[in-house]
């Protein structure tokens, strides 16, 4: 759609404007629970729906930005949905896809599937490797090198390759 949105960790979430050549913020707005927090944004995905999904330090948050390239057709029409992830311990790190009808969320909790119609949060089903539950390891980072194969990156206990064709 042209447009660039970048999280920052203190500030939030921005989207840069192509028509105006400026970037704007999305901010708490008072008194409005669907509002953004200012915290951090970590790992902005887009799913092949359109819907951003991002981690903050409490919530995994989905947003669907519209068709508009405009920023103030943008602000006036994006409602944020917010999910608390309980698990998440310091937030989420990153996002990505797992499957056709879920995301997961990388966290130094561990990683959790989030299913992206209902928003529910579980941990991410993962085989036990020698014999722990990689779900529970801390995670630094996630890489998909294709539909199937996933990279997951420990703080701990190195690095798995992820089959899900097995």
């Amino acid at each position: 759609q042209g447009r660039m949105w970048v999280g920052k960790y203190a500030t939030g979430l921005s989207l840069y404007d192509p028509v105006k050549d400026r970037f704007v913020n999305f901010t708490k707005a008072k008194e409005d629970r669907a509002s953004l927090n200012p915290s951090y944004i970590a790992g902005i995905f887009e799913d092949d729906a359109g819907i951003l999904w991002f981690g903050t330090e409490d919530d995994i948050v989905s947003v669907h930005p519209g068709l508009s390239t405009n920023a103030d057709s943008v602000i006036q029409q994006i409602l944020f949905r917010k999910t608390p992830c309980k698990g998440c311990k310091d937030g989420a790190t990153q996002v990505e896809r797992w499957d056709d009808s879920s995301i997961v969320v990388v966290s130094f909790g561990g990683l959790f599937a989030v299913n992206r119609r209902t928003g529910r949060i579980s941990r991410a089903p993962l085989p036990r490797v020698d014999g722990m539950r990689l779900d529970t390891l801390p995670v630094h980072t996630v890489f998909r090198e294709s539909p199937q194969k996933l990279w997951i990156g420990t703080s701990s206990h190195g690095l798995f390759l992820l089959d899900q064709n097995k």
